[in-house]
Formats: structure tokens, C-alpha cells, sequence
């Protein structure tokens, strides 16, 4: 398994956006949701395909995961789950919901949110 943004111990759980196909995963665990449709990738033999999946949605929530935790190394796990959720850009409904969990990740909003990072999850089973 491969180093974990966020802290150790501390897991979010994604699920792709955009077009909330069936085959993805979604539900009361969800926090958030990260493009996954329509991705450019390299394929084998050096050419590139354009594919879909939440195999491609988590590397995005991790990034941006990363460059909060550059930019507030002070931050807990707990605090930089806060702020992405709390910055997550809703595509369904103005709050959780079983498909859109909190909302689409953001990376321009997490970076300047200037609010508490020490609010509660809005998930549901947190």
C-alpha cells in the first residue's frame, strides 16, 4: 500500500463524480467524490487511452490531500478530513447525501479556506 496523504490511520473514502455511474461505489460511507470519467492515462506500449473509474478519482482526493498537508503541516488527520469536506463543492445537494457524499474534492477552495479546521465530519457514520 502506498503512503497515505492524510496521516496514518486516517482513511477517506471516494467515490467518482461527474457522472455517477452504477458501477461505482457510493452510499452512507462515501466523504467524498473526484472526477473519474473521461481520464487520459498512458497505456501499454507508451500510447494513451481514455478510460474511467474510481481507480483514478482517489489519486486526485490524495493529491489534493497533499498539497493541504504541505500547505498546514500542523494539521491532524482529522482537520485536513475536515477541510476537505467542508470545502468539497456540492453537485447534488447544498449537504451529504448518499451519492454525492459531501461534494466534489476542491483544491483551490481547501487551499484558501480560512474557517475552522476543527469542525465535526458531516459523515453520516463517522
Amino acid at each position: 500500500m502506498g503512503a497515505n496523504p492524510v496521516g496514518e490511520g486516517c482513511k477517506l473514502d471516494v467515490a467518482m463524480a461527474d457522472n455517477l455511474f452504477a458501477f461505482t461505489q457510493h452510499g452512507e460511507g462515501m466523504d467524498l467524490v473526484a472526477p473519474g470519467d473521461d481520464i487520459i492515462t498512458t497505456h501499454i506500449g507508451g500510447d494513451y487511452i481514455q478510460t474511467q473509474g474510481t481507480s483514478f478519482s482517489s489519486p486526485v482526493v490524495a493529491g489534493v490531500a497533499a498539497l493541504l498537508r504541505s500547505s498546514h503541516p500542523e494539521y491532524s488527520c482529522v482537520q485536513l478530513r475536515s477541510v476537505l469536506e467542508a470545502t468539497a463543492q456540492d453537485i447534488l445537494s447544498p449537504d451529504y447525501d448518499h451519492q454525492s457524499a459531501n461534494g466534489r474534492v476542491d483544491a483551490a477552495r481547501a487551499l484558501r479556506y480560512t474557517g475552522s479546521a476543527d469542525r465535526k465530519s458531516t459523515r453520516l457514520n463517522s
